[in-house]
């Protein structure tokens, strides 16, 4: 057994980002280890001020723009459920530890084995914090450090970040991503070599991921049945109108899980809205929808691992240097799934030829790269990669 310290988000309301940390964290504990996560860290040295002021401007603007964008109007109190079913799924699962000062530092060196950077986009250079790559662990420390599916979820790192990925990863003794580029992005920057791994998402079985979405009523609370399941996070686009109208066209009903400030605003009788879903609601909308209408990574990736058919749009504009979709067009490309983007062009009689995909081509080759991403994360946690 090792005793690992574990970063990565968990707590966020992102429903992908809850679902990274659920798989990663699974898959360790049933191979007998001890996770531990980083939930908060206030503690920074005095070399690193120079870092924190930003960092608490950045949250205190980040906390009020969120207060500014979101008005849960109606849904309030749905939203308040969901908060509630979030942390209970939180404090039900994990074991965390905070960073407050120099000790917790000192205890954490003691405690665990080696530490470990989890997936999602902790390394997007929009967003990466020095902790996301491990700074906090003492200098004169022997514990190996390891990431599994990192993510940078761009093409290009801005010249400015640079500097911040060459000073902290070569002390890392294995690195693992998720997407193609990344392990593009890694060897342009720092000259290591990278594995290419799979979401840990995909490391649970879909029999594991219908066990976990059981304790989940959301189907039958908001009464859906032959619904179109939507679940958007860009407001570039407006999406929705579309998928109104291809509900008509199939004579089916829409539902959307409620995350863009727009959403919550929602005052239209053909649509369902959704303010109360957790992650384990996530997972059974998506199981039993009929279609999943989306521009969301992790709903993508849901909807062909529980075999119900999807579309993709887009949720960044071309050219746009934020854009995420690369993350998108790799796991596309990966599992054989080109054929569920969206398109204008779409006739009535294909959308009802998607309503019965056939994902064998994908499932063949995720069973080979979860077999695989299994292995070399247990094996990565032991020593032997």
């Amino acid at each position: 057994m090792k005793k690992i310290f574990l970063v990565t988000w968990f707590t966020s309301e992102n429903y992908g980002t809850c679902l990274q940390a659920y798989a990663t964290n699974r898959v360790l504990t049933h191979a007998g280890h001890d996770v531990c996560f980083l939930e908060r860290r206030t503690y920074y040295s005095l070399g690193k001020m120079n870092f924190l002021i930003p960092k608490v401007l950045g949250t205190v603007k980040s906390k009020l723009k969120k207060k500014q964008a979101f008005d849960y109007g109606i849904y309030k109190d749905e939203h308040d459920r969901k908060v509630k079913k979030t942390s209970q799924l939180i404090s039900d699962t994990y074991r965390t530890k905070n960073i407050s000062n120099r000790k917790d530092i000192a205890y954490i060196e003691n405690e665990y084995d080696c530490y470990l950077v989890g997936s999602d986009q902790m390394w997007n250079p929009w967003v990466v914090r020095p902790q996301y790559l491990l700074d906090f662990v003492p200098s004169k420390s022997t514990k190996p450090k390891y990431s599994y599916a990192a993510s940078f979820g761009v093409d290009y790192i801005p010249d400015k970040k640079i500097g911040l990925y060459k000073k902290y990863l070569p002390s890392f003794s294995c690195i693992s991503v998720r997407e193609e580029k990344a392990v593009e992005l890694v060897k342009s920057i720092t000259g290591q070599e990278t594995t290419l791994v799979v979401d840990p998402t995909f490391l649970l079985e879909q029999d594991e991921w219908r066990d976990f979405s059981m304790r989940s009523n959301s189907v039958k609370e908001h009464n859906l049945e032959n619904y179109i399941l939507c679940y958007f996070l860009g407001e570039v686009y407006d999406h929705l109108t579309a998928v109104k109208n291809m509900a008509t066209k199939l004579g089916m009903k829409v539902a959307i899980i409620a995350m863009r400030a727009s959403d919550y605003k929602l005052d239209d009788p053909d649509v369902t809205v959704i303010a109360d879903a957790c992650a384990y609601d996530f997972v059974s909308l998506i199981d039993q929808a009929g279609l999943v209408c989306t521009d969301s990574f992790h709903a993508v990736v849901f909807s062909f691992q529980l075999n119900t058919p999807f579309y993709y749009f887009p949720r960044f504009r071309v050219g746009d240097p934020g854009s995420q979709d690369t993350r998108l067009r790799n796991i596309m490309n990966r599992f054989k799934l080109t054929d569920s983007a969206w398109s204008e062009n779409l006739t009535v009689e294909d959308m009802k030829k998607h309503l019965e995909p056939d994902y064998a081509e994908g499932y063949t080759v995720l069973g080979r790269e979860r077999e695989s991403s299994r292995a070399f994360l247990l094996d990565m946690v032991n020593g032997v990669k």
